[in-house]
Parts: structure tokens; sequence; C-alpha cells
């Protein structure tokens, strides 16, 4: 379910970038940590959507600099 893409080839933890859900990113990284491993978790934090944008690529485009630093933590 943590990997899974919609149409555009975004995760879960795309869209959350994308809308600046600090708390669902948490949530998410929260589940994942608990099911992937590390290298699926990579996957998760350096996946690419279809326009090959990663979660801090679309965070980046949407001014979302709080969860920018979010991410880097």
């Amino acid at each position: 379910m943590v990997l899974d893409k919609d149409g555009f080839e975004r995760t879960a933890w795309h869209i959350a970038s994308e809308k600046g859900q600090i708390e669902l990113l948490r949530k998410l990284l929260e589940w994942a940590k608990e099911v992937l491993t590390p290298e699926k978790l990579k996957r998760m934090f350096l996946g690419i959507d279809g326009y090959e944008r990663t979660a801090s690529h679309i965070a980046s485009e949407k001014d979302q600099i709080e969860l920018l630093q979010k991410l880097w933590e």
C-alpha cells in the first residue's frame, strides 16, 4: 500500500508532499518503517512520479518549506 501508485505514478508520499500534509507524511513514514525493507524505504523517499519528480521536487514546486525541512530530517 505504501508504494502503490496512481494513474500519474504518484505514491501517497508524493500526494502528501504536494498537499503539504506533514502529519500524514509522519504517519506514512511510521507505517513504512514497520513494513518496508531499507531498500524499499529508500525507494519511497527517492521514487519518482510520472513527471520524474520526487516528493522533494513536488514540495519545492509548491513552496512547502516546512515540509521540505521535515522530509530532510
